[in-house]
């Protein structure tokens, strides 16, 4: 009867080991594609659904951009490269059938002035609070009584002149 617990129990750790081995396994696996699959799925991601904006063939589920995957498929079984393609896409439906924007003439602007924007903000920004924290100015603080005495006396007066004047005011509108 122990003979038999104790083969139960080696049983289940051979079981759960085994287990935990397949698990890590088949997480680590990855599937060998080739290089046709590869760039088709590539190209895919470059090339924009002319249907929905914004949106690339690869997620589209509009039938064109099924039928654009297909063909791109298709080109690259013939042997096509990937600027040949691009290039047969952007012939067809325009430049901006390319997600990304062509990096010569005007679209060259398109990834120049974002970092230009970028760097430009943050030296703003690097300026801003050196000069907030260079002056001390506007936190000037109080320390001494008399000087407190005397910014008290000046609210004083101020606020009595005020009242005063409303007072008056009262007088000329009750006559």
């Amino acid at each position: 009867m122990i003979h038999f617990e104790i083969n139960t129990r080696k049983s289940s750790e051979v079981i759960s080991v085994i287990f935990l081995a397949l698990i890590f396994f088949s997480c680590t696996v990855q599937l060998e594609q080739n290089d046709e699959i590869k760039r088709s799925h590539s190209l895919n991601k470059e090339i924009m659904c002319p249907v929905c904006p914004g949106e690339s063939i690869d997620q589209s589920q509009n039938p064109l951009a099924i039928q654009m995957r297909n063909l791109i498929s298709e080109k690259i079984e013939l042997g096509w490269s990937d600027e040949k393609i691009k290039d047969f896409f952007v012939d067809r439906y325009g430049p901006r059938v390319l997600l990304a924007p062509p990096s010569q003439g005007f679209g060259l602007w398109a990834w120049i002035i974002p970092p230009i924007i970028l760097v430009f903000s943050l030296t703003l920004f690097l300026y801003v609070l050196r000069r907030m924290f260079l002056s001390k100015d506007h936190l000037a603080v109080i320390d001494d009584d008399k000087e407190q005495s005397n910014y008290a006396k000046r609210v004083t007066k101020s606020l009595e002149a005020h009242v005063r004047s409303v007072n008056d005011m009262e007088r000329k509108i009750g006559d």
